[in-house]
């Protein structure tokens, strides 16, 4: 796998990861957003703050410079990235939330080697 390639999957989880993130917490603060046609909008309005985030935060820039392979989190964290990845394009639903939930964890278990 290209290097180049490599960011640009790690990019996209870590947009995933924010969106699911920032949607848990304004659905936990503001629960009728989750009905009806608003549901969809909110899910739509997520993503693309999530994107927007990402982008404008760099989040391109800080994996490309991050060596994952530095640390066990870190090659734990790369390998679920890559099998999230094909997962969210040839899974089932169910292996869709488990990976998503695997993916999440193993994110915060290497933030928080460095906090």
């Amino acid at each position: 796998m290209k290097f180049s390639e490599w960011v640009v999957i790690a990019q996209n989880n870590g947009q995933s990861v924010l969106s699911k993130i920032i949607l848990r917490v304004l659905l936990r603060k503001l629960p009728f957003l989750a009905t009806g046609p608003l549901n969809y909008l909110t899910i739509k309005a997520v993503s693309w703050l999530a994107k927007e985030t990402a982008e404008e935060a760099e989040m391109r820039a800080f994996f490309g410079a991050m060596d994952l392979s530095a640390s066990a989190e870190g090659r734990e964290l790369k390998a679920i990235m890559i099998r999230n990845t094909t997962i969210q394009k040839i899974g089932s639903e169910d292996d869709k939330k488990q990976i998503e939930a695997e993916l999440e964890e193993s994110l915060n278990k290497f933030v928080n080697l460095y906090r």
